[in-house]
């Protein structure tokens, strides 16, 4: 044991008269306070061998915080304050060595005393702090939870430590279990490890263990070098409207460039990738921007070899990505494509009232069946989307133009008026 600079106990930001003695503050909060990064707000753990229910429930009273069970079996309930949110769990074990001895790794295998101010490190964590590894405490706790596989690559993406070659070789061991885990807390990890700055190395160690594959089998190196080549662009120097469009949270409050670093490891192909993002459980709007994304790809790939003149080809692109242009931008700066027609593109995209890249109908469909006289049916949309690329071609500017052309295009779908009431 040793003493750890913490807060005293006046400093904590709740009633530690409220809390039994013993009590212990573990976890990642104790890891992140050795290595000198504070939590803002703070997220603490603390285990009491009692009613932790009850001790939840009475500083939630005390101080006016929000409250809930987590779950009731286990004795583990979540107080909210406005300075920290606090999960409060019964001990697992007749001591705290047994508690800290089911944890994934040893070095969130550590507790501080809240009452008497000691560290207890009963595994060996603090020294693997300080050789900057993550080691497991046993591959039966791995086992236990099988979402700790992905997330020992993620959590060795944030602390920037090695993974250890005993733990290395369990986690390729294990990875057929982490088939059964549950979609949507998969899918969170997985989007935790790619907010990182630098997800790709971590994520071609996964890969090359074997731990991506029950839930990613499409995944390819050439996937992992695009995510590589992505996050090695500087996103400061990107312009300005391609970084605000990709810092907008989608759900969730993730940002949209986590779906673009998500896309490197996704063939273009959205009949292969669709039913991988669904079986994660990805929302609607997440899933359909990855297929505009997808389909933007594909169309950019075909304007590779188009004339750079060809602004129908441009007007096409555009209609594929749709909203998902900035990444789809980023994605291509990052791969060195299309440097010439780049800068073409986002002239385009800059400029609102462009038909090019963002058409905006000079008729409606009411005014194509008022006008001409024609039925309503699939031939309005079709008209309408000719329209819209004979605008952007600049072929008609104005209201009238647009309907002579369709006029021009379709005399026999016609009908004449109705006959005058006399």
């Amino acid at each position: 044991m040793c003493s750890l600079a913490l807060p005293p106990p006046g400093g904590w930001p709740f009633d530690l008269a409220l809390v039994p003695d013993p009590a212990y503050l573990v976890g990642g909060a104790v890891r992140d306070a050795l290595l000198g990064r504070p939590r803002h707000p703070l997220d603490l753990d603390i285990v009491v061998p009692g009613d932790a229910v009850a001790v939840a429930r009475r500083l939630a009273n005390h101080h006016g915080g929000g409250f809930v069970v987590l779950d009731p079996k286990r004795q583990i309930a979540r107080v909210v304050l406005p300075e920290a949110t606090l999960d409060v769990a019964r001990q697992v074990g007749p001591d705290l060595k047994t508690d800290l001895g089911r944890r994934d790794f040893r070095v969130n295998a550590l507790a501080y005393d809240l009452h008497q101010g000691l560290l207890l490190d009963p595994l060996g964590g603090v020294a693997d702090l300080a050789a900057g590894r993550l080691c497991m405490v046993s591959s039966q706790n791995l086992a236990a939870d099988p979402l700790r596989l992905l997330r020992a690559y993620r959590q060795a993406a944030q602390l920037q430590f090695t993974l250890e070659a005993e733990t290395r070789a369990a986690l390729g061991h294990l990875a057929p279990h982490l088939g059964r885990v549950a979609p949507e807390r998969v899918q969170t990890e997985l989007i935790t490890l790619l907010l990182q700055p630098q997800a790709a190395p971590w994520l071609n160690l996964a890969w090359a263990d074997g731990v991506l594959q029950p839930w990613l089998p499409v995944l390819r190196a050439d996937g992992l070098t695009r995510l590589a080549q992505l996050e090695a662009t500087d996103f400061a120097q990107l312009p300005a409207e391609i970084a605000t469009a990709l810092t907008k949270p989608l759900r969730h409050g993730r940002p949209t460039w986590v779906l673009v670093k998500l896309a490197c490891l996704l063939p273009a192909d959205a009949t292969v990738f669709l039913p991988i993002l669904e079986k994660l459980r990805f929302s609607r709007a997440e899933i359909q921007y990855l297929h505009r994304l997808g389909h933007g790809q594909l169309a950019m790939a075909a304007l590779e070899t188009a004339p750079l003149a060809d602004v129908l080809a441009r007007f096409q692109m555009f209609q594929a990505a749709d909203s998902a242009f900035p990444g789809l931008a980023w994605l291509s700066q990052a791969a060195g494509r299309c440097p010439h027609l780049l800068p073409i593109l986002l002239e385009h995209y800059r400029n609102p009232r462009d038909p090019v890249a963002h058409p905006n109908p000079l008729v409606t469909g009411q005014d194509l069946i008022e006008h001409l006289h024609l039925q309503r049916g699939p031939v309005i949309g079709e008209l309408l989307a000719d329209l819209a690329r004979a605008h952007a071609q600049g072929k008609i500017a104005t209201p009238a133009e647009a309907l002579a052309l369709a006029q021009h295009w379709c005399p026999q779908k016609a009908v004449p008026p109705p006959p005058a009431i006399p």
